[in-house]
C-alpha cells in the first residue's frame, strides 16, 4: 500500500524527471528548489543515452507564447564507471529561478554521478 502523500510513479529506464525538493509544493508557481531525478538503467543493460525534456515559464502568464520559457534537454547517459547527465538549454529567453538544481540517483544507487550544465545560468549539484 502506497500512502497518498506519496503514490508510486513508473519510469523509464534513463530517464530524467524534473521535481520540485521535498517540503516545497505549497508553493506551486513560485518554489525555488528543483530536483532532477535521473533513473539510470541498471549497469551492464544495453541501450542508447536517453533524452528528457524539461520545460520552465512562470507559471501564471501565457508569456511563454513570446518566448519567456526554458527548453532543456536532459541527456542521461550510462559510461563505464557511472552516469553522466548534460542539462542543455535549447530553447527560449527564461531565466531559470533557481539558485541551484539538484540531482539525485535513486536510493541504493552508488554509481558516480558526472553533471554538464550546458547554457543554463544555474549550477547542477548531487543533492
Amino acid at each position: 500500500d502506497a500512502p497518498l502523500g506519496r503514490l508510486p510513479i513508473l519510469v523509464r529506464a534513463d530517464a530524467v524527471l524534473p521535481t520540485m525538493l521535498p517540503g516545497t509544493g505549497e508553493r506551486l508557481t513560485d518554489e525555488p528548489s528543483r530536483l532532477l531525478r535521473c533513473f539510470a538503467a541498471p549497469h551492464g543493460l544495453q541501450g542508447a543515452a536517453r533524452t528528457s525534456a524539461w520545460i520552465e515559464d512562470d507559471g501564471l502568464t501565457h508569456a511563454w507564447r513570446d518566448g519567456a520559457f526554458a527548453r532543456v534537454a536532459l541527456n542521461l547517459e550510462r559510461t563505464a564507471d557511472g552516469v553522466r547527465l548534460v542539462a542543455r538549454r535549447v530553447a527560449g529567453r527564461y531565466a531559470l529561478e533557481q539558485r541551484q538544481i539538484g540531482v539525485v540517483l535513486p536510493p541504493g544507487d552508488t554509481r558516480t554521478l558526472a553533471l554538464q550544465p550546458e547554457g543554463l545560468d544555474v549550477p547542477l549539484v548531487p543533492a
